[in-house]
């Protein structure tokens, strides 16, 4: 329900009202701000888990306004956290029982994630990235909205 819920109020509500008072990079930008903010109050929340939440926020705005339907953010959303849970790791601070138990080798939280889990971890931060820049340059290629008003 978390994906389902967090995607119906930012990216089907508040990306959508934002669009109506300000530019579309603007309002992909200030959402996924909004986003991250949301999720300071998590358990082991940090910077790292804060860029990283951003950038998912962009890249399921930029599904979500690519395709003008909320199945893909959600469906990326949901697979996330369950891969994620299911492999033993929090999700945004969250621990529950998976089918396997994580026991980090290392105290370089920086490079894990740690407690916060994958989103903590620094080596997502160019993974994102990457996606992000994969479908908004497959969208300006194309006749999508992102050639009205690019990100």
């Amino acid at each position: 329900m978390v994906a389902i819920s967090e995607e119906f109020f930012f990216r089907g509500f508040i990306l959508t009202n934002f669009q109506r008072a300000m530019s579309l990079r603007s309002a992909v930008l200030l959402s996924s701000l909004v986003f991250a903010l949301v999720h300071i109050w998590n358990s082991h929340f940090g910077w790292i888990g804060f860029v990283n939440i951003f950038l998912s926020g962009v890249l399921a705005s930029i599904l979500y306004l690519k395709s003008d339907n909320l199945s893909g953010p959600i469906g990326i959303h949901f697979s996330w956290n369950l891969l994620q849970n299911l492999l033993g790791f929090a999700v945004s601070g969250q621990k529950l029982d998976g089918l396997f138990f994580v026991e980090y080798q290392s105290d370089e939280i920086i490079l894990t994630g740690g407690e916060f889990g994958l989103e903590g971890s620094l080596f997502l931060i160019p993974i994102t990235i990457a996606f992000i820049l994969l479908l908004w340059n497959k969208g300006r290629k194309s006749n999508l909205i992102f050639l009205k008003d690019p990100i």
